[in-house]
């Protein structure tokens, strides 16, 4: 039987060692994260040629100061062309769920940009920005809006895509009418 080589020793043992030590991580939990979503509820009509209207609500608590800092400001997109696009209430909610303070978005710290340029090739699509006020740990963040689609790309027929992206959410509501 052949001796190993120090070069298995380096390449293979080290690496399982290293590898094994480092197991001992704890999962991560609702503690740990830096936002938890509260609520996230869709509710979308749909029309019998195809156009719809989506309303969708989320509530979010702010559980650390990296949170404060990246949900501060939230950014929605939409095609300026297709759509229509409406802020319904944005609001920071500070104090006992039960009783909270309400901090609402002014008009003026809701940005509406146009991100590219309108042409016969690409639709106009336009950014929505708003700044929520007076977020701190512990803040929920509401937004609700809506978008109509009044435009289809199938006569009468309808369709949508979503994804939910990795986010820790206490409660999905997804609502086709």
């Amino acid at each position: 039987m052949k001796p190993l080589g120090i070069f298995t020793v380096l390449f293979v043992a080290f690496p399982v060692l290293f590898v094994a030590l480092q197991a001992n991580a704890k999962l991560a939990g609702v503690a740990d994260l830096p936002y938890v979503v509260e609520k996230d509820k869709t509710d979308v009509t749909v029309e019998a040629n195809g156009r719809y209207r989506m309303v969708r609500e989320t509530i979010m608590r702010i559980v650390n100061d990296q949170a404060r800092e990246s949900q501060s400001v939230q950014t929605l997109s939409f095609n300026s062309r297709a759509q229509t696009f409406k802020v319904l209430e944005a609001v920071t909610l500070n104090g006992p769920p039960e009783k909270p303070v309400r901090v609402e978005v002014p008009k003026g710290d809701i940005e509406i940009k146009e991100v590219g340029e309108m042409s016969q090739a690409f639709d106009s699509i336009k950014q929505a920005a708003l700044s929520y006020p007076a977020v701190q740990v512990g803040s929920r963040i509401k937004l609700r809006y809506e978008i109509y689609n009044r435009e289809v790309a199938l006569k009468n027929f309808w369709s949508m895509g979503f994804a939910v992206a990795g986010e820790y959410i206490e409660k999905f509501e997804f609502n086709v009418r």
